[in-house]
């Protein structure tokens, strides 16, 4: 399989597709451990807020030839979103060999995947039948940190992306603080005596760092004091809260027009306007989220700027 345009992929995608923040995979790990994968295939089905009714199938054949699960969809797949859609069956198949020897980072990566297919069927996204833009499309929407973590190992590979696609596409997708903590782990394990030498170094060098980011703390924390909440941007949207965390800020916004919010166009906007007046805080380290809720309370779209071209 040829090697792809990775940016120009997630590109496309990006017209038609959300780029949701990693989803918590304590949740995944939970139902992997109780032997619950129907659970898990129903936990991955919400959070890529597919409303369609599903059948999960645990079978020892059949399928495409050594593929570890596939999914069964209707030839013409009704719009997203549409009540025919709502009414759609799909049924996942996932083969019990796979299920055996396999971990739940790598089981709910396949699953992502064959659930991404029925995202971008339902969106008739011209990518649909790129296998490798189905992987991408699992990563946006949420499964970013699983790729990265499991999609490549010593051992195994699953997915279709090559080891440079994921490289460039965990760069784009995956943020920049759970990258460096994956690189971070990656080291422990490769120079676990070497490392531990090196930390008595670095505690030095670490406790000059800890004015800088106690500076970085009281800035943010600073800049949501100085915030007017709420306060209405716009006639469908207000900024109702604003979270610190150690050195991170999340802002919350109400949208009592749900249909109006192209979550893309501002993400962009909200990009630009960081970047230009906030590049210091991003530098040092600071992430800065958004998060958009109905009336009701519910997340309808969310997404975080930690590094800037």
């Amino acid at each position: 399989m040829a090697d792809i345009d990775v940016p120009s992929f997630i590109k496309q995608l990006r017209q038609h597709l959300p780029h949701v923040p990693p989803i918590p995979a304590r949740k995944l790990q939970s139902f992997h451990n109780a032997q619950d994968y129907e659970g898990m295939v129903r936990f991955i089905r919400s959070a890529m807020n597919l409303d369609v009714r599903l059948n999960v199938g645990w079978v020892n054949s059949g399928g495409p030839t050594e593929a570890p699960a596939w999914v069964e969809i209707p030839a013409n797949v009704p719009y997203y979103g549409t009540p025919e859609f709502k009414k759609l069956l799909i049924t996942v198949c996932i083969r019990k060999e796979f299920i055996r020897r396999t971990g739940y980072e790598q089981l709910a990566i396949a699953i992502a995947h064959e659930l991404s297919h029925v995202v971008l069927d339902s969106i008739h996204h011209p990518l649909r039948k790129e296998e490798k833009a189905v992987d991408l499309t699992a990563m946006l929407l949420g499964f970013s940190h699983l790729y990265l973590t499991a999609a490549h190992t010593s051992n195994s590979q699953i997915g279709y992306l090559t080891a440079t696609e994921l490289k460039i596409a965990t760069r784009m997708l995956v943020p920049t603080r759970l990258r460096i903590a994956r690189k971070a782990s990656l080291l422990i394990q490769q120079f676990a005596l070497q490392i531990i030498l090196i930390g008595v170094v670095a505690s030095i060098w670490i406790s000059a760092k800890v004015n800088s980011k106690t500076a970085l703390h009281q800035s943010l924390q600073s800049e949501a004091d100085n915030l007017v909440i709420p306060r209405v941007l716009n006639p469908y949207m207000t900024l109702v809260d604003a979270r610190v965390g150690p050195f991170s800020l999340t802002k919350t916004y109400l949208v009592a027009q749900p249909a109006r919010l192209d979550l893309v166009s501002r993400e962009q906007r909200v990009r630009d306007s960081i970047c230009s007046k906030k590049r210091a805080n991003i530098d040092a380290g600071a992430v800065y989220a958004f998060e958009y809720r109905e009336q009701s309370g519910s997340i309808i779209g969310s997404f975080e700027i930690s590094s800037c071209p």
